[in-house]
């Protein structure tokens, strides 16, 4: 370990005192009289006296009154003390390499070789013990949303067919986290700043999704000039592979210093066949890593799902959901978190699947358990919104295959709740069926359609009877 390991100037100068020591009498316990002996006949003692006491309210020789011997002969062996110090030093290190590389004295491809050299001292030179992490609680600064659903350095998968706004869903996350609001459930640990690189949306299309998400939101003034400063969007068409990491998102990232960086989507920006195990470990974990190390911050990939849609879903657990995406298997291990989008019967109607991590997302049931799947649904109105769906709205069952539905009822079910000669109004008859068998309102309308088509009910003045 080296002395610069040591933060303070005081225990750098006896840490290296004690190794010199060490290398002199090998045989002999260094002890605090031989280390003041030393500083005292090799001229050390102004610098000393300067990094313990610069007023000199305090002698320099004693210093060992100021040292805590609590941990003498516990557990916690010099060994162990070190090996802390160094994940410690190896920490600050790589800080000072992301200073250097915002400020312009390194440039990226020397700093990630820095920061490489760096990691084989932590993990291969100077190992850490197992048990250290149990007295190294989890940092909470370093949460970014639910329970450590994603926390800085780490990668989350959005995914979902194409078509079905996700890239509404993502503006919506973006403007609610930038505030610190919730967004489909899941609370950030505080306003985040928020960088999206996005490829595939014109400025049209922003426009119509911000303002229909805001005239929903009604934020205050407040909240709307702390989301002008924390959500910010850049569009990048050109680029892609390592040269969209080294030429845009790494400037981009030394510029605005984010919580949360989000690219969207995986597949406009890899350069490459997203089935590519090789290309997708060098994009991922090669490059985009170090990134995210070098910047403290994490990453929310947009990822479509494969074209072909129709695999038997009807035995999946939520965790299976985590490999909805397309390509290789690698990208959803690389992941730290998944949140997958999948249609159900209802075309404005969609499950969320907390795929993976998914007890930390910080979903609960009514009666407070822990839950792994939420309905959202497309706002009803003209304007672009995502909604959380009513219960009774929400389909009987998820469809078996995708691009399949089912469902325990068909549309002849509704017939007995309506007269051949007194006639109803619709939401009079939903509301009937609705009661007596539970049927949800997606499915009632859907099948309602059947039932006109068949022409098995006629409209009298705008209400309906059996034929």
């Amino acid at each position: 370990m080296p002395a610069e390991a040591f933060y303070d100037p005081r225990w750098r100068i006896i840490y290296s005192v004690a190794c010199q020591l060490r290398n002199q009498i090998s045989e002999t316990v260094v002890c605090a009289v031989s280390v003041s002996d030393y500083i005292t006949f090799h001229g050390l003692d102004r610098e000393f006296q300067w990094a313990f006491d610069s007023t000199q309210t305090f002698d320099w020789h004693s210093w060992p009154t100021h040292t805590d011997p609590s941990l003498a002969g516990s557990i916690k062996i010099l060994e162990y003390c070190l090996a802390e110090l160094g994940h410690l030093y190896s920490r600050r290190q790589a800080a000072d390499i992301g200073q250097k590389l915002q400020e312009g004295i390194l440039e990226l491809p020397a700093a990630i070789n820095s920061l490489q050299e760096i990691i084989p001292k932590t993990v291969n030179g100077t190992l850490r013990p197992m048990i250290a992490f149990a007295d190294s609680p989890p940092d909470s600064a370093q949460t970014l949303l639910g329970n450590r659903f994603l926390c800085r350095e780490g990668g989350m998968l959005f995914v979902g067919p194409s078509g079905i706004g996700k890239t509404a869903a993502s503006v919506q996350q973006d403007l609610l986290w930038s505030i610190g609001l919730p967004a489909f459930g899941i609370a950030p640990a505080r306003p985040l700043k928020i960088l999206t690189i996005y490829a595939e949306d014109d400025a049209g299309d922003l426009s119509e999704i911000v303002s229909g998400i805001l005239s929903h939101l009604k934020l205050k003034e407040s909240q709307l000039e702390l989301c002008r400063r924390n959500c910010i969007y850049v569009c990048e068409k050109s680029l892609t592979g390592l040269a969209f990491l080294e030429k845009v998102v790494s400037p981009l990232l030394s510029k605005s210093s984010p919580d949360l960086l989000r690219i969207n989507p995986l597949q406009a920006y890899l350069g490459g066949d997203i089935k590519d195990t090789e290309l997708t470990a060098t994009f991922l974990r090669n490059t985009l890593n170090p990134l995210l190390a070098l910047y403290a911050c994490a990453v929310v990939l947009v990822h479509h799902t494969p074209k072909t849609q129709f695999r038997n879903t009807e035995d999946w657990k939520a965790s299976d959901w985590m490999y909805a995406g397309a390509g290789a298997a690698d990208i959803t291990n690389w992941a730290r978190a998944a949140l997958v989008i999948d249609p159900s019967d209802d075309p404005h109607i969609f499950r969320f699947i907390a795929a993976k991590r998914g007890s930390r997302i910080g979903w609960a049931s009514d009666n407070g358990d822990s839950v792994t799947i939420r309905h959202f649904s497309h706002s009803g109105s003209s304007s672009i919104y995502w909604q959380e769906t009513e219960e009774i709205d929400i389909p009987d069952q998820p469809r078996t295959n995708a691009g399949q539905f089912q469902t325990k009822f068909v549309a002849d079910d509704i017939l007995p709740f309506m007269s051949a000669i007194d006639a109803l109004s619709t939401d009079a008859i939903r509301l009937t069926v609705s009661k007596e068998t539970g049927m949800s309102r997606a499915t009632f309308f859907r099948l309602w359609d059947n039932l006109k088509k068949a022409k098995k009910i006629t409209e009298c003045q705008s209400k309906w009877i059996r034929v």
